[in-house]
């Protein structure tokens, strides 16, 4: 009978306006989307999850002329509720004059443009921009600056100028499909790019699910798997080491690369290196650089990658070369907000030229940045360092580092086997 009423008010064009909200989830996806449909009502989300407090009012406001009949009592906008439940509802007949009436409209009107009453006919852009308000303040700033990357390369085109309510599940397979024949610089995407595209979406379709009572169509949305063809990782042993780092001439450049040979640290943990964080023996990493960032400014100095702190050793031939460079900066009195760069971190850039450099006079293979820190993991395991020592040590989880050199173990197998 609702339906019907409110379907004959779309017919006679008479306009009408429903806040309803997430709390506890009770509203239906499917009654909204109904509601939705009607010309003439517009929709408000109330997101009890953002203003962190409940929302449980039901009242029902209907004006004819100048008089208002308003009910408010405990019965909810169902079928039941609405005739065989019992309920208990206070119905008055008001002018706007009425001062209860008037209080109950003013709160009405104040709820209804508060931030947290969501458009229900939300648009993808809109609603990109709240979710990124929301999330702001519990992930960190570089994952921000990927999520919006990683969006307007691979999911912007698709969805701009769409409704998230009315995104169903054959528009979420096409978009997957097409993610998944991708090519950059005529090659596929690898499975694990894709995978982080998905999940980042992933979390950003579910929370505008959640967020404007929508029905999660993704819920039934498998992605495509495709096996990708394993690159072996590429890593230097000492004598390889050696003879690269011979070939570098600059003082600061050796003292990096032995840092980042002897040490193991992410490249951008190395850049935010202080005096305060090296007492002659060992090395307190506690935070990493980033250019990562979403206010312009030129780079940041943040956490770590698992906001984890750790002392690591030195060996003596990495504390001689990194003791020489801090003694060459103390006595040309250069300046030393960071170990090995000035009132600024060293450039990522020119470390890579650097390297790439040195590598073309040394004659050894070519390996990345991010591969001093495999060959520092794969010496310590051939000096029979064990994993959790080694994950310690690199600030990793004991099964990543187990994950990412699983092909140490299957050389330990045969040598196991042989101590029989």
């Amino acid at each position: 009978p609702l339906l019907q009423t409110l379907k004959e008010l779309e017919k006679r064009e008479i306009p009408g306006e429903i806040l309803t909200s997430n709390y506890l989830d009770f509203s239906e996806p499917q009654a909204l989307e109904k509601l939705n449909s009607l010309k003439n009502i517009r929709i408000k989300m109330y997101d009890t999850n953002s203003a962190k407090n409940g929302f449980h009012t039901k009242g029902y406001i209907f004006k004819e002329e100048e008089v208002y009949r308003i009910i408010i009592g405990s019965s909810n906008m169902t079928s039941a509720a609405l005739t065989t439940n019992r309920e208990w509802n206070t119905k008055l007949v008001s002018t706007l004059q009425g001062e209860v009436a008037e209080d109950i409209l003013k709160e009405f009107d104040e709820l209804w443009n508060l931030e947290y009453a969501l458009d229900y006919d939300v648009f993808y852009e809109d609603a990109f921009k709240a979710y990124l308000g929301a999330v702001y303040l519990n992930i960190k700033e570089s994952t921000i600056y990927d999520i919006k990357h990683i969006f307007s390369t691979h999911v912007d085109d698709f969805f701009c100028g769409r409704k998230m309510p009315e995104i169903k599940k054959s528009d979420l397979i096409s978009w997957l499909d097409g993610l998944w024949t991708k090519t950059r610089n005529g090659k596929p995407y690898s499975q694990k790019t894709l995978m982080r595209v998905y999940s980042f979406f992933s979390s950003f379709y579910n929370w505008c699910a959640v967020h404007y009572g929508f029905e999660n169509a993704l819920n039934d949305v498998k992605p495509p798997k495709r096996r990708d063809v394993e690159e072996p990782r590429t890593f230097w042993t000492e004598c390889e080491f050696e003879r690269f780092v011979a070939c570098i001439d600059s003082l600061k450049y050796r003292a990096i690369f032995t840092t980042l040979f002897y040490c193991g640290c992410r490249i951008g943990e190395l850049q935010a290196l202080t005096p305060k964080d090296y007492d002659g023996k060992q090395f307190y990493i506690h935070s990493s650089f980033t250019q990562k960032t979403t206010d312009g400014s030129p780079y940041r100095i943040t956490e770590t990658k698992n906001y984890k702190s750790r002392t690591v050793p030195l060996p003596q031939k990495a504390i001689v070369v990194i003791d020489e460079w801090i003694q060459y900066k103390q006595k040309h009195k250069m300046p030393n907000k960071y170990i090995f760069g000035s009132d600024n971190p060293p450039s990522r850039h020119a470390i890579q030229v650097q390297k790439d450099s040195a590598i073309e006079k040394a004659g050894v293979k070519r390996i990345r940045i991010h591969d001093f820190r495999h060959s520092y993991v794969s010496l310590l395991m051939a000096k029979g360092v064990n994993f959790g020592v080694i994950a310690a040590l690199i600030g990793d989880t004991l099964e990543q580092v187990v994950k990412t050199y699983a092909h140490h173990v299957e050389d330990d197998k045969a040598i196991a086997v042989s101590l029989l």
